[in-house]
């Protein structure tokens, strides 16, 4: 009766720290993945801030959308 149960606390305490070590990759890539997400916001914040600053260069078509001359009404 007690080699069975010997057996059987040795797979579980195996199972136990497969599940562990598991666990523990899960919250490293858990970590790596959130301090990335928080390098992508503060880019993508820097990003935001200056764009409204730099004025947008305007394409002819734009230019002439917007200032038709007398001579493109024909």
């Amino acid at each position: 009766m007690k080699q069975p149960l010997q057996r059987r606390l040795d797979e579980l305490k195996q199972a136990f720290s497969q599940g562990q070590a598991v666990f523990n990759e899960l919250k490293e890539k858990q970590a790596n993945t959130h301090d990335t997400l928080l390098r992508l916001q503060g880019a993508i914040q820097v990003l935001e801030e200056i764009l409204p600053q730099e004025p947008e260069p305007v394409s002819d078509e734009a230019e002439k959308a917007l200032h038709p001359s007398p001579k493109d009404d024909n």
